[in-house]
């Protein structure tokens, strides 16, 4: 299941609009890293683009 959020970012044409993104309860858990970790890691539950995409398209 994806959870689709969003939020207006305040600003002009180049820095503001409106930003989405999506978290998939199915994705699998990001595999474990040895060593240091990063200093960004990504979301582990972070739907792709391609996902995203086709659910708002199947929404609209």
């Amino acid at each position: 299941m994806l959870v689709i959020h969003g939020l207006w970012k305040p600003g002009d044409s180049s820095t503001g609009g409106l930003a989405v993104w999506a978290e998939d309860s199915a994705a699998p858990p990001a595999p474990a890293r040895s060593g240091r970790p990063p200093r960004e890691r990504p979301h582990p539950f972070a739907a792709g683009h391609a996902e995203l995409a086709a659910a708002l398209a199947d929404a609209a």
